[in-house]
Order: C-alpha cells, then sequence, then structure tokens
C-alpha cells in the first residue's frame, strides 16, 4: 500500500512559521493544496478551498503534532503511538526527539524504524515512521515482482555483437549475387527446358 500522495508534502513543511500575506503563524495544512496555511489564507480564500480537506497542526513540546481524530479519517493510524494532551490523543508528525532506543519496560516494544520506546501493541512512534515503513514495503515487493517477471532487453540498446547471432536468413534478397556466375542461379528444371540438342548429323550416301 503507498501512502497517500499529500503525506510526503506534509512531513516536509515547516509550520508555525509567520504568513508573508496575513503575518498570522501557519498552522493548516489544506489535503488537496497540499501546502500548508494560515487560518486565514482558508477563511479569505474561501471560494478556492470550500470543498477541501484541511486540519489543524498544533505543537506540543517544540513537536509539530495532529489530533488523532482529525487524521484517522483520512489514514490508518492504528499502528502509531499516541499521546494525550489537553485531554485529546495527538500524534507526531515526525520521529521522536530525544527518546530511548532500547526498551527499559516489560511491556515496552521499539519503533520498527527509529527504535524509540514504545508500548506495545504500537509499531511507530510518529507518522513519519509508518510512511518510511510503508514505502520500504513497496520497494520490497517491486523487488519480488521483478525477480518473477523480469523485464525484457531492449533490442535498440543491444551492442552490436549481440546481433551476430541472427539468421543470416533474415538478411538474404531474391537478387542474386552479382559476383556469382549467372549459370549457377538456373534452376534444374530451366535447364532441362534449354537443353540444347545435340549436333545433326547427315545421312551416309548409298
Amino acid at each position: 500500500m503507498r501512502p497517500p500522495q499529500w503525506l510526503s508534502p506534509l512531513l516536509r513543511s515547516k509550520f508555525f512559521e509567520s504568513c508573508g500575506e496575513h503575518r498570522s503563524k501557519i498552522n493548516m495544512y489544506c489535503l488537496e493544496c497540499r501546502k500548508p496555511m494560515c487560518p486565514y489564507c482558508l477563511s479569505y480564500k474561501y471560494n478556492l478551498h470550500k470543498d477541501h480537506r484541511f486540519f489543524q497542526i498544533r505543537r506540543h513540546l517544540y513537536e509539530d503534532t495532529v489530533r488523532l481524530c482529525d487524521l484517522n479519517q483520512y489514514l490508518d493510524c492504528s499502528e502509531i503511538q499516541p499521546f494525550t494532551v489537553n485531554g485529546a490523543k495527538v500524534l507526531r508528525l515526525n520521529r521522536r526527539k530525544h527518546g530511548t532506543s532500547f526498551p527499559s519496560r516489560s511491556r515496552a516494544s521499539s519503533c520498527r524504524i527509529c527504535l524509540n520506546v514504545i508500548p506495545e501493541p504500537k509499531r511507530y512512534c510518529s507518522i513519519a515512521c509508518k510512511v518510511a515503513a510503508m514505502e520500504n514495503e513497496n520497494d520490497r515487493q517491486e523487488q519480488i515482482l521483478s525477480s518473477f517477471f523480469p523485464e525484457e532487453p531492449n533490442k535498440e540498446n543491444l551492442p552490436s555483437s549481440s546481433l551476430m547471432g541472427v539468421s543470416s536468413s533474415a538478411f538474404s534478397t531474391s537478387d542474386p549475387d552479382p559476383a556469382t556466375p549467372l549459370s549457377l542461379h538456373v534452376s534444374s528444371s530451366e535447364r532441362r527446358r534449354r537443353k540444347r540438342k545435340g549436333i545433326p548429323k547427315r545421312a551416309k550416301l548409298l
């Protein structure tokens, strides 16, 4: 399964910077436009975004987060570890910062990508780690398919030496070789039809 097309631009976006047009903090993300924007960009340009999907990006301890209820309707987040902020469950956009890379509790496991400690049965500590796992799985499936169905070589890119094995009949023509005597090109039937008669002999005088 490939990640949605709007997900990679979301992880590369920078939030909580000043909007150059409205001088407000950029904390919204439009899924159709695939770009971050401030709330005034959505409200003043409502006609452009009235049918678009968007959600708000929040910040907790210098980390960009999104509420689980906002993102869960667009992406399967069941394997991502959430945490609670002000009574609401949120998800990290990027990998955990200052996390430990080894399990410290009996029921703790590690993230499949960055090895940060997370409780079981979760597999990823952030949205970015889940996207990385999805991309790795796609690459592995493509390698398996390519091993079963190898691509045929392009004849245009083959070296000239590889064409030596082509049958010489493909290059033969119906025209006779000018260096070959003409008599060799006459068929046997034509030879019988064109057989020269013997020298006539005169009858003996009585």
